[in-house]
C-alpha cells in the first residue's frame, strides 16, 4: 500500500520546496541520459492546482494572445501550420494580400464534354439552306399520280386500253369544262349530272328536273340541250361527280369533253338498250385536279341503282326514276 504524500499540501495550501538541482551534465551524457519522471506527488499537486495536465498526458502549448485580425488563413497555436493551397478560380481566400491570379486551363471546370478535346468548331464548308418562313398555312404536299395527261389543243379518243386523263392545274382551274353528246341527225340524248362537294354532300342535277345546283344562287353544274357544263371557279368546292346519260336506249355517237383551252377528249358511245340509265363519265378532284375517268360500262338500271352503284347513297328518292330534290 502507497501512502499519499500530498495530503499534507492540502492542508496546509503551501507548495514543497522543490528538491534541488541535479549537476549539470555533459552534452554527451545529455543526449544518452533517459528522462527521469517527476516525483508521483508532485505531478498530482500541480494537475489539482491548475498548474500542469493530468499526469500521463503531455502539457499543450501556450495559446497566444488573440489579436483584432480577420485573417481566416493565419496558422493556430493548436494546428500545425500547412503551406497555402493553390490559386484557384472559386477561391474563398477572406484575408490575402492580394487576389490570386487565375490559372489558365484548357478546359471549364464545369464543362460537359464527355470525350471531346473541346467545343467543335461550326462547320462552314457546306452552304447553309435557307429557312423558310413560318406560315399559318399549310401546303400539301404535291405528288405524281402517273397518269396521262393532255396538251394544249390536242384530241384524245378515250377508250377501254387509255380511259383516263389527268387534267393540268391551269385546266382545272379556269373557264369551264363542256360534257355534250355528238348525235346523228334526229337524234337526242339527255345527261344528269350526280356530284358530292368537299363537305360530303351529295345532290344532282338533271335537265329535266333542276337545271342547275347544287346552289342555285351559286350554281356549280348546268343541265341542258346543249349537256352539262361544270364551272371550274369552283372545282376546289368539288371532291367527285358522275355524268350519266337518263334515256331508255343509247343512240350512239360520241360523248365529248372539252377543256377552256381546247383540249378535246371523245368517249364512243354504242347503240344499246338501257334500263333507264346508264354511267358515262367520272371526274375526281385530287389536290385541286381534275381526273377524268370514261366508264364505258355495260351495266345500266334505274338511275337510283346507277347512283347507288357509284356511291352515291345518300340522295333521296321520289321513285326509282325520280330524285326528291
Amino acid at each position: 500500500m502507497t501512502t499519499r504524500t500530498d495530503l499534507p499540501y492540502l492542508r496546509r495550501r503551501v507548495r514543497p520546496t522543490a528538491p534541488a538541482a541535479a549537476p549539470a551534465a555533459s552534452p554527451a551524457s545529455e543526449a544518452s541520459a533517459v528522462p527521469t519522471p517527476a516525483p508521483a506527488g508532485t505531478a498530482v499537486a500541480d494537475f489539482l492546482s491548475g498548474r500542469s495536465v493530468r499526469p500521463g498526458r503531455e502539457r499543450p502549448a501556450p495559446t497566444p494572445a488573440p489579436t483584432a485580425s480577420l485573417d481566416l488563413d493565419a496558422p493556430t497555436a493548436s494546428t500545425p501550420s500547412t503551406p497555402p493551397p493553390a490559386a484557384s478560380s472559386t477561391s474563398l481566400d477572406l484575408g490575402g494580400d492580394q487576389p490570386a491570379a487565375p490559372t489558365p486551363t484548357s478546359a471549364s471546370s464545369t464543362s460537359l464534354d464527355l470525350g471531346g478535346d473541346g467545343p467543335a468548331a461550326p462547320d462552314t464548308s457546306a452552304p447553309r439552306r435557307p429557312v423558310a418562313p413560318m406560315s399559318r398555312h399549310t401546303r400539301e404536299r404535291p405528288y405524281d399520280l402517273r397518269l396521262p395527261t393532255i396538251t394544249e389543243h390536242e384530241r384524245r379518243v378515250l377508250s377501254a386500253a387509255d380511259r383516263l386523263v389527268h387534267l393540268t392545274r391551269m385546266q382545272s382551274a379556269v373557264g369551264r369544262l363542256r360534257i355534250e353528246p355528238a348525235l346523228g341527225a334526229g337524234e337526242h340524248l339527255d345527261l344528269g349530272c350526280v356530284l358530292e362537294t368537299i363537305d360530303r354532300e351529295e345532290s344532282i342535277v338533271l335537265g329535266t328536273l333542276n337545271r342547275q345546283g347544287p346552289d342555285p344562287r351559286r350554281p356549280m353544274v348546268r343541265c341542258g340541250g346543249q349537256g352539262v357544263e361544270i364551272d371550274l371557279r369552283r372545282i376546289l368546292s368539288l371532291s367527285r361527280l358522275l355524268v350519266v346519260a337518263v334515256a331508255p336506249r343509247l343512240p350512239g355517237g360520241t360523248l365529248v369533253v372539252t377543256t377552256y383551252g381546247g383540249s378535246r377528249m371523245e368517249i364512243p358511245l354504242p347503240v344499246r338498250a338501257t334500263l333507264g340509265a346508264q354511267a358515262l363519265l367520272t371526274a375526281y378532284v385530287v389536290q385541286g385536279r381534275l381526273v377524268l375517268r370514261a366508264e364505258l360500262d355495260p351495266f345500266s338500271g334505274t338511275l337510283q341503282q346507277v347512283c347507288g352503284a357509284y356511291g352515291y347513297t345518300d340522295l333521296t328518292w321520289r321513285d326509282p326514276a325520280t330524285p326528291l330534290v
